[in-house]
């Protein structure tokens, strides 16, 4: 149970550091498009890490359900990009801007 929390930190770290990193900047500065590029990105990355491993949910190595398990990693990470990029819009950048007097 503690481990699954350490694993789920984890990506939570890597998928913020995927978000900030400067590679991204080459393809889009936009937070919704960024999010979803990193989070798609981490996902590949940890199908593939669970498949080397050997802990992933496919039945054997049967191409269609790697295919399917590849599938449902990036949308899932996506999914978790794209709330870290709305989190990093508007908590982040909000707070950062400066402050107009009159």
């Amino acid at each position: 149970m503690i481990s699954a929390g350490v694993v789920y930190l984890v990506i939570g770290f890597l998928l913020n550091r995927i978000f900030v990193a400067e590679f991204i900047d080459r393809f889009s500065e936009k937070v919704i498009a960024r999010g979803l590029l990193s989070g798609v990105t981490l996902g590949v990355l940890v199908y593939m890490i669970a498949l080397v491993v050997g802990v992933t949910f496919t039945k054997g190595l049967d191409p269609k359900y790697m295919i399917l398990d590849v599938v449902w990693q990036a949308f899932e990470q996506s999914v978790g990009g794209l709330i870290v990029g709305l989190v990093y819009h508007f908590v982040f950048e909000h707070a950062t801007q400066p402050v107009e007097e009159d």
